[in-house]
């Protein structure tokens, strides 16, 4: 698929309100059997997507440096800095997360501080989120 690159983004950006998931529609579409297969395939679409982006995102977070001195490690000591490095890698994994699902609940939210939980929406506010939990609550059922 190709995009006219002479087209400029002011003529072809949706509006708000037709870009905007609702809740109502989504709960309709997944319970129509004719329906249901392609909003299945969506969402699996959207749950890959979102993956792809939170793991763009853990990978440009700061890695801690290697220790220096890595020739006079012995087994034992070679096995606890691997441990220690995949333990930083799953905090930075879920740190990745955290910021683009905080930014999905909150896209919307102009009062949202990243640094401010208080600040924060609850999911069962967004029609994004609840359509890439349905996916979870479909495939277990």
């Amino acid at each position: 698929m190709t995009i006219n690159a002479s087209l400029d983004s002011e003529s072809i950006a949706p509006n708000a309100e037709s870009t905007k998931l609702d809740s109502a529609m989504i709960a309709k579409t997944a319970a129509d059997p004719n329906m249901a297969a392609a909003m299945t395939w969506l969402q699996g679409q959207a749950y890959d997507a979102l993956a792809a982006i939170i793991e763009k995102v853990a990978e440009s977070l700061p890695i801690a440096p290697p220790e220096a001195d890595t020739k006079s490690k012995n087994f034992k000591q070679m096995a606890t800095a691997s441990r220690r490095n995949a333990f930083a890698a799953k905090e930075r994994y879920e740190l990745a997360e955290a910021i683009v699902i905080g930014t999905l609940l909150n896209h919307d939210n102009p009062d949202w501080n990243p640094m401010d939980p208080s600040t924060h929406q609850t999911g069962n506010q967004n029609a994004l989120v609840q359509f890439l939990l349905n996916r979870n609550t479909q495939a277990s059922s």
